[in-house]
């Protein structure tokens, strides 16, 4: 009941209706209006009632409890028409006919004696049996007898009309279990005993002591009278105790019938078993540094009790729940005909269900791969076989250094507050932390010895998980498929020829040229590579990581680190080539035959750039773009003589000069070559020489220098290029000026 009436509260409170009016008025009781025979009525959620109303609702409720759940009271004495219990045990049976073979035994020896000599013959058949020769098993079930105790069977048996059961022990068969508690005793007692808060049992009897009490009911029973009443009620009310005291959850693990399920009746890989197991040992989190109770994702097949695949991850989700699947089924050899599922959030996913397709970019996993789905109920552990694994896999997480204990009363010392040896022995224990690597490395050692420990328990009697799954072990499965279906997977871009991905650089030659995004799967346990794919699906390549260079691997690295890099000079220098190749070859085929062609109708013979020449063209300069740097001053002399004394000004097309333009003299070109980068300043020479101007000697030794170093070398493909777009951009700037002529 959610809600009471005002009648209702003034029956538990002993006030009338208007006085409940009136305070639920004034306090503000919530309340809603239901519909009742001649019209509506106020009735008052008990969440919202005050505190001393709802105890006492509480209290009334757990008495009439009490009341209905009381056994039904015993007989003080057996019927009338019985001299035995309903049922013997094995043992007063046997014991009863032991009696009666003595008493026969008896009775024909004494009945055979002559007038007179009964007594004498009973003494001699009671001495000689007390010896334990005469009937040895007899006298080992039923010890020393005398002949008033054997007399006292005959005339049992003879009352109860020759029941040889008679003669059972019956002691206190009749009044076992029954005490003189009555039905006010119990009902009192109940209602203090099935408390949701489960009061201790002394407890609960003092306080049914109390209310007896202020009732006036007499209650001089002692505490062991009340003992034996509760043991008892709890003996034959075992489910109405759990389920009341401890809930649901312990009456359906303990009071329960729990079916037993026929493991003959299935094949390796027909059922396999997922659950999550939050590790009872700390490992360092690779993403954060900090040391962490990760999650062990298992798949584990039914039929064998064999560990297939796992992961081990910061958190249950769905990429490690996929990741350890793919592992199982490669291990497996064929794919699972029913995967048998927790019924967390993760094993619950779109991602394995193909629910709601239309907002997913993919239908469900196991609809895929052709697999029938089974959740198990929730909160029912037993009917998931690999929770009982679990259990037996605690033998590894307590040698774990890091092991932070299955429960709160099994913690170890190192973790409690004041044990400051055993904390400091831990620290020394743990040092920098368990790895997840480690981790890994220690589940797969321990998996395997678990897999060829013979079972004597259970259905494998006596056989090895690893004897029975190699029986049914499947011939194999597409790898390819389980990398695209069940690799997890991130959309990336391309940037400088490789994928940035989770503090790793992944590197292949066909990434270069490309700038887009892609589609990557990975894998959690071996990261060394990814699986790159357009977007539409189609494998571009398999990029693995590419190792980071040795900052001075020349002076300080070590022969693998000078190879390293000498191996990434040479993979620069083939993408260098693969980039100029084709303006080269446009360069060659299609531009410089036009270009010449442009040059010979205005009168230029010679070319700045020779076809295939020269590997260093610099080097051959024509003979009237040289000149040393005494005649290129005495050059400049000349000219400004020549324009003082013509008076032109700013106009120099009228002298007749028989060099080319000069546009800067000897003093300021130095200056602005010696200020630029050797870099730079080749360009500027090289730019010089493209458009057919002369060059003082010693430039023209500079660039035979930098045509030598190292600079020049590793980007000589650069250079020519350059040279190339450089001649480019003088033709235009040559034709526009003809036409502006």
């Amino acid at each position: 009941m959610d809600s009471i009436s005002a009648k209702q509260i003034a029956e538990l409170k002993q006030v009338s209706v208007q006085y409940v009016h009136k305070r639920a008025t004034k306090e503000g009781w919530p309340f809603e209006e239901t519909s009742c025979r001649g019209g509506s009525q106020k009735r008052y959620p008990l969440s919202g009632l005050p505190d001393d109303i709802r105890l006492l609702y509480n209290k009334v409720q757990i008495a009439e409890a009490g009341k209905e759940l009381m056994p039904a009271p015993r007989a003080a004495y057996p019927p009338a028409t019985s001299h035995r219990p309903i049922v013997l045990c094995q043992g007063q049976q046997e014991k009863a006919l032991a009696k009666y073979d003595l008493l026969r035994l008896y009775k024909e020896r004494v009945n055979s004696a002559a007038y007179g000599q009964k007594v004498a013959v009973r003494d001699s058949f009671m001495d000689t049996y007390n010896t334990g020769l005469l009937y040895p098993k007899l006298f080992e079930q039923l010890g020393e007898l005398s002949w008033k105790t054997i007399e006292g069977w005959k005339l049992d048996v003879q009352s109860a009309g020759n029941d040889c059961f008679v003669l059972a022990d019956q002691r206190g068969a009749w009044r076992r279990g029954a005490t003189s508690i009555n039905e006010t005793h119990a009902k009192i007692l109940l209602a203090c005993l099935l408390h949701p808060n489960k009061p201790q049992i002394s407890e609960a009897i003092r306080y049914a002591r109390e209310i007896m009490h202020d009732r006036g009911i007499s209650n001089g029973f002692s505490d062991a009278t009340y003992r034996r009443w509760i043991k008892e009620w709890r003996e034959r009310n075992h489910h109405i105790w759990t389920f009341t005291r401890d809930g649901w959850k312990a009456w359906n693990d303990h009071c329960a019938l729990s079916g037993e399920r026929d493991f003959e009746r299935i094949e390796v890989g027909d059922v396999v078993v997922a659950d999550g197991h939050v590790l009872n040992f700390d490992i360092v989190n690779p993403w954060t540094g900090k040391p962490k109770r990760m999650v062990l994702i298992l798949w584990l097949d039914m039929k064998s009790s064999f560990p297939l695949g796992w992961e081990i991850m910061p958190t249950e989700n769905t990429q490690a729940i996929a990741a350890a699947l793919r592992w199982a089924i490669l291990r497996l050899g064929k794919i699972p005909k029913i995967p048998y599922l927790d019924n967390g959030k993760a094993f619950g996913a779109r991602f394995f269900e193909g629910k709601d397709l239309e907002q997913e970019a993919f239908s469900g996993l196991f609809e895929r791969l052709g697999m029938q789905v089974i959740h198990a109920r929730p909160y029912r552990g037993q009917s998931k076989t690999v929770e009982r694994f679990f259990g037996t896999f605690s033998e590894l997480e307590r040698w774990a250094p890091t092991f932070t204990g299955t429960c709160i009363a099994d913690k170890p010392p190192g973790m409690m507050r004041g044990e400051r040896l055993h904390r400091k022995i831990r620290e020394q224990m743990v040092g920098g932390g368990i790895s997840l690597e480690q981790a890994h490395i220690a589940v797969a050692d321990w998996f395997d010895r678990y897999a060829r420990r013979p079972q004597q328990e259970g259905h494998l009697k006596g056989r090895t998980p690893l004897e029975v799954f190699e029986a049914g072990r499947g011939p194999g499965v597409d790898r390819a498929l389980l990398d695209d279906m069940m690799m997890a997977c991130e959309i990336k871009s391309i940037r400088r020829s490789a994928i940035q991905f989770n503090g790793r650089q992944y590197y292949h030659r066909e990434l270069h040229g490309r700038s887009h995004k892609v589609l990557i799967h990975y894998d959690f346990q071996d990261t060394s590579y990814i699986r790159v794919s357009e977007l539409g699906g189609k494998l571009i390549c398999v990029a693995q990581e590419y190792e980071r260079l040795h900052p001075a691997a020349r002076h300080l690295g070590t022969d693998a680190d000078r190879l390293r890099l000498a191996e990434h000079c040479e993979e620069h220098r083939h993408q260098e080539k693969e980039a100029s190749s084709f303006a080269k070859e446009f360069l060659a085929n299609e531009f410089l035959p036009h270009h010449r062609q442009q040059m010979a109708q205005v009168g230029i013979t010679t070319l700045p750039i020779k076809d295939g020449a020269s590997k260093n063209p610099v080097r051959q300069i024509p003979e009237k773009t040289t000149i040393s740097d005494a005649e290129w001053e005495k050059i400049q002399a000349q000219a400004a003589a020549t324009e003082v004394d013509c008076g032109a000004g700013d106009d120099c097309s009228v002298l007749d000069v028989s060099v080319p333009e000069i546009e800067e003299d000897a003093v300021s070109l130095r200056a602005r070559l010696e200020a630029l980068p050797e870099e730079e300043r080749y360009m500027a020479i090289m730019e010089m020489e493209v458009r057919g101007r002369m060059i003082p000697e010693r430039w023209r030794d500079f660039a035979r220098y930098f045509e030598d170093t190292l600079a020049y070398l590793n980007h000589k493909d650069h250079f020519e290029e350059m040279r190339g777009m450089l001649a480019v951009q003088w033709q235009a700037d040559h034709r526009q000026g003809a036409g502006n002529l």
